[in-house]
């Protein structure tokens, strides 16, 4: 028994290796620890057909194998299933789908499973809307590292959803995603320095942040920035 789990994780340990150098061939070993039972292997391969490595591309193929490796107890295959669930890849749409896995992967550390419970809490998907939990769920995953929560964070404390609203702390989260690369934040952080909500009001820094927002392809960011070209045109004129 304990010879043929070391088995299993060898083929699987190759298979990694492999992909890094010829996917195809780390894709077919990934598919033989999967018959030889490495539950990690089916999230690998949901992966793989998800995005095409090594193999073609297939939502529905993904799905099967995010599946098996959700019910034998991956916590990537539970957070990933969710997001089939979620988005209808491979599957229909099934919002309570979705939740119970977010969930089941949250109790299982995936950080990134508490922000989209604290979407679907915000848009009322798969549960009723709270926007209280929503925040509670947003700040767990914000404070965990995940960059879109606490872009949610953000949001709530500048529309007083859930939370009291503080422009400061509005500013304060926005910036935190902003430095992780989220382009709504980075867009969010312009306007505050714009406006002086939160801050102190500083067009240069404004612009800064646009600017990476927009260069990341944020369109709301490139039409602020011709906006705010506009009007220094008019002046200069």
């Amino acid at each position: 028994m304990h010879r043929k789990s070391v088995n299993r994780m060898t083929t699987y340990s190759i298979a990694a290796a492999a992909y890094r150098t010829n996917p195809r061939r780390g894709f077919k070993l990934m598919q033989q620890a999967a018959s030889e039972g490495s539950a990690q292997a089916l999230d690998w391969l949901g992966s793989a057909f998800f995005y095409g490595w090594g193999t073609k591309r297939s939502f529905v193929r993904a799905f099967e194998h995010y599946l098996k490796g959700a019910e034998a107890g991956v916590p990537g295959s539970q957070y990933n299933l969710a997001l089939c669930y979620l988005e209808g890849s491979g599957t229909k749409k099934d919002y309570k789908c979705a939740v119970r896995w977010f969930r089941r992967a949250a109790r299982a550390k995936v950080a990134e499973a508490l922000h989209w419970l604290a979407y679907c809490h915000k848009h009322g998907y798969g549960v009723q809307r709270n926007l209280k939990k929503s925040f509670d769920l947003a700040l767990s995953a914000a404070k965990a590292g995940v960059a879109d929560a606490a872009l949610l964070v953000g949001i709530a404390f500048d529309h007083g959803e859930g939370i009291e609203a503080n422009a400061k702390e509005a500013f304060r989260w926005y910036l935190a995603a902003a430095r992780k690369g989220t382009l709504a934040a980075q867009y969010n952080i312009g306007l505050c320095y714009l406006s002086g909500e939160g801050t102190r009001a500083s067009r240069r820094n404004a612009i800064k942040w646009l600017t990476r927002s927009a260069k990341g392809g944020y369109s709301k960011a490139k039409r602020e920035l011709q906006k705010l070209s506009a009007t220094q045109s008019r002046l200069t004129a």
